[in-house]
Formats: structure tokens, C-alpha cells, sequence
């Protein structure tokens, strides 16, 4: 199962690929390939320098980044115009067909046309601490610092109807923690933790999980735990009737096919 769903993502980047070797026809008059911008917050772009991830259902939209300045950007198909989001420096994975895109900046983003947003992470400061040993005297010391609450996140997928984002973030400790964010995405009740499956449940030590695919209704999330040995194990979040997810560790039953070490 793994394997199927990464030769998905590998076609799907591959379409990406594609739209971008064969583009629309330019105007003779337009010799590098670039169009005028078409808002004032966004930089317009040469598709030699669009890297392509992913497409949007209808293939109207590609997602991905501009290759030269490292920023998320959007290409409109079938107004063929690509669109470098100056203010987000990272990269975007996903677009629906409502070509609102999806990705990450330092923090996961969202963007069309030339707005972008950053979605709700939590920007406070917190004290942390770890042992260590005075190296004039030896004795044991507790060092205590301050450092953000969240150390990044990334959205890796969108609905069709543009209602859930999905992902995951690093806490301090860059823990990794799959999530969800609803409309309106900017405030704290707007995202919301998926849950991570146990180590009973797994059969390993269970060291956070990434959300990665969405259904087009958002009632099927698609992602993996992850595990010591970088495998990608494949789970599923399924969407309750109250509107929570409840996670199912599929892989689980794989891990050890002709019993336990």
C-alpha cells in the first residue's frame, strides 16, 4: 500500500513536470517567456524557472516554486500565468481546482493568485530545560532557555471545497504532530491535532505522524507514522460523525507478517 500511494505522488509531481516542458503557446513578441503581472503583489516568471509539485484535479492549476528565488508560485494553465509568492519563501504541494494552493514558508501557508496567508501556529515563547555539567567544577547544572513554542509546519493537501488544509507541525522539541486547519486557518480553534497511533498499536516506537492526502470531502486523510527506520508506514484518519478523526494504523498488520521478533 506504501508503495501504491508513493507511486501516486510520483505521477502526480509527474504532472507537474509535464505542464511545465509543454506549456501554451506564447506570443511570437515574447521571446523570454514572460508575462506581465497581473497584480502588484506577485512577480510574474519565465516557466523555464517553475518547478512543478503537484496539479490541480481539473488541471487547471500546477503548484510549486520558482526555482530561482526559492518562493512558493502558482500556474494559472489556462490564463498561463505563473506567479511567484514574493512574500512566502518555501514551496507549495498542493492546489485544488479553485486554485487556492497549499504549502509551507517556515510555517504552512495558503495562497491564490498573488494573496497568500500563514496558517495558525501557536508564536509564543516558552522556558525549556536539559541537564548538563559545569565544566569549571563538574557539578550537575539545569540549563534553562526560552525558544518558540512551535519550531514549523507544513500543508500538504487541500479539500476541493477549500475547507481543510491538512498537514502537521514541529513543537519545541520538533516532535512532529499531524493536523488539520478549518476555515478561517488563522486562529488557534482553526487547527486541530489528528491522532497519533500508540506503539502497542504499531508494534514500534511511534515518534509523531505526517498528514499528507485528503479526500475531496475531507472524510478520508491519508498519511504515515513515523518510525526509526524512516519506512513511512502507512495510516489513515477517518473523518466521525461529531467531526473528529479517528486514526487506523493499516500498516500495523504488516509489520511483522510472520509474527512478532
Amino acid at each position: 500500500m506504501k508503495n501504491l500511494i508513493k507511486f501516486a505522488l510520483v505521477g502526480l509531481i509527474g504532472f507537474g513536470a509535464a505542464a511545465c516542458n509543454d506549456p501554451k503557446p506564447m506570443d511570437d513578441d515574447d521571446e523570454q517567456s514572460v508575462i506581465e503581472p497581473f497584480a502588484p503583489t506577485g512577480v510574474l516568471f519565465s516557466q523555464a524557472d517553475f518547478q512543478g509539485e503537484s496539479g490541480s484535479s481539473d488541471g487547471k492549476y500546477v503548484a510549486g516554486s520558482n526555482f530561482s528565488t526559492g518562493n512558493a508560485a502558482i500556474w494559472d494553465v489556462e490564463a498561463n500565468k505563473i506567479v511567484d509568492m514574493v512574500d512566502f519563501p518555501g514551496g507549495f504541494h498542493a492546489v485544488n481546482s479553485k486554485g487556492v494552493a497549499v504549502g509551507e514558508s517556515t510555517y504552512a501557508i495558503m495562497g491564490q493568485g498573488t494573496k497568500g496567508t500563514t496558517l495558525y501556529y501557536d508564536a509564543t515563547e516558552i522556558e525549556m530545560s536539559y541537564e548538563d555539567y559545569d565544566w569549571e567544577t563538574g557539578d550537575p547544572i539545569t540549563v534553562t532557555y526560552t525558544t518558540p513554542a512551535e519550531a514549523g509546519s507544513s500543508a500538504y493537501a487541500i479539500t476541493e471545497a477549500g475547507d481543510i488544509i491538512v498537514g502537521y507541525y514541529y513543537d519545541a522539541s520538533y516532535n512532529t504532530k499531524p493536523c488539520i486547519w478549518k476555515a478561517p486557518f488563522t486562529t488557534k480553534e482553526s487547527r486541530i491535532d489528528l491522532p497519533v497511533p500508540t506503539d502497542a498499536e504499531m508494534d514500534f516506537t511511534v515518534n509523531g505522524a505526517e498528514a499528507r492526502w485528503v479526500s475531496k470531502d475531507g472524510s478520508v486523510i491519508v498519511g504515515w507514522a513515523i518510525d526509526d527506520y524512516s519506512s513511512d508506514p502507512l495510516v489513515i484518519w477517518e473523518a466521525q460523525a461529531d467531526g473528529s478523526y479517528k486514526v487506523k494504523p493499516v500498516s500495523a498488520a504488516y509489520n511483522h507478517p510472520e509474527g512478532k521478533n
